[in-house]
């Protein structure tokens, strides 16, 4: 799946935005397969292997930044960076901008509903009405 949809993982802190711009212009690419790979099951074990590569390289990546950080801290921040960078995240955002009007905001319910499809909650109150 990796050489399919050019799966890269970012080395440096420089590397990161990029590296999900291309990412995710990879996605788009390979659509079909990229959205097939998330809802088949047997690729389950393939992304607790790219989640823990890609952890590793977020590690490297981010090292500079974690250095100070406490330990819970920095695995919070590469989780986050490990979980913006995939394939689910990519489809969350396809699908919020189908429903969200240009230069406007999501519906709620819209929102609401394709964020509970990702596992997703909104925290607060609405920022927005």
């Amino acid at each position: 799946m990796r050489d399919e949809t050019g799966t890269r993982w970012p080395t440096t802190e420089a590397d990161i935005a990029p590296s999900v711009r291309a990412q995710f212009a990879q996605f788009e690419k390979h659509e079909k397969f990229v959205r097939a790979s998330i809802a088949t099951p047997v690729t389950a074990e393939y992304r607790e292997h790219g989640s823990a590569e890609g952890r590793a390289a977020f590690q490297q990546s981010l090292a500079t930044v974690t250095r100070g950080l406490p330990s819970a801290e920095s695995r919070h921040l590469v989780a986050i960076c490990v979980a913006l960078y995939s394939a689910p995240f990519w489809r969350f955002f396809v699908e919020l901008s189908a429903v969200t009007p240009l230069g406007g905001l999501p519906p709620l319910d819209k929102l609401d509903a394709i964020s509970a499809k990702y596992g997703m909650t909104r925290l607060g109150p609405p920022m927005f009405e």
